[in-house]
């Protein structure tokens, strides 16, 4: 077993819900998304973004200081949304779940304040582009085969990774 040393980067300590946060959020759902599971339409949510912004950043608060989300909020209706082909063939739809849009701010909340964090602490490596803003899958496959492309031409070794990822970090 490897030794576990204390980390050298800092922890975040807690994230803090502000109602402007909440109400932007709000204001900028799409208001011909799904409804979920609780039955609260995403159109009443952005119209009510003024009133419920105050209500729910305490609530988010209160979720996030405790620990713990309302069952409600993990519930999830599954779908079946056709792709494409011909409509009689199970195999053309996929499933997707439908979650509380309530939730669903509190996620985009959470998730915005870590990314911060990782930002604020460099914490991520450029090698990172799964989950990033303007960085996917296929951006990494680019960077793979520009960067094997590059090695070859130059003779280099592509077949240990210290010398695959020589220079880029």
């Amino acid at each position: 077993m490897p030794v576990k040393r204390p980390s050298p980067h800092p922890t975040i300590d807690s994230i803090a819900v502000h109602c402007n946060g909440v109400r932007k959020q709000l204001a900028g759902l799409n208001p011909h998304k799904s409804t979920g599971p609780d039955g609260i339409a995403t159109a009443i949510m952005k119209l009510a973004a003024h009133e419920l912004a105050p209500v729910l950043t305490m609530l988010y608060q209160c979720s996030l200081d405790s620990g713990e989300v309302p069952q409600d909020w993990r519930n999830a209706l599954v779908v079946s949304v056709f792709k494409t082909g011909e409509k009689h063939l199970p195999a053309n739809y996929r499933p997707v779940s439908l979650t509380s849009i309530v939730c669903k701010v509190l996620e985009h909340i959470v998730s915005s304040s870590i990314m911060n964090f990782f930002d604020q602490h460099s914490l991520l490596t450029r090698c990172q582009h799964g989950f990033l803003a303007k960085r996917s899958c296929n951006t990494q496959l680019l960077w793979t085969i520009q960067t094997i492309a590059s090695k070859l031409q130059g003779r280099g070794q592509v077949d240990h990774p210290t010398r695959f990822f020589q220079g880029f970090w």
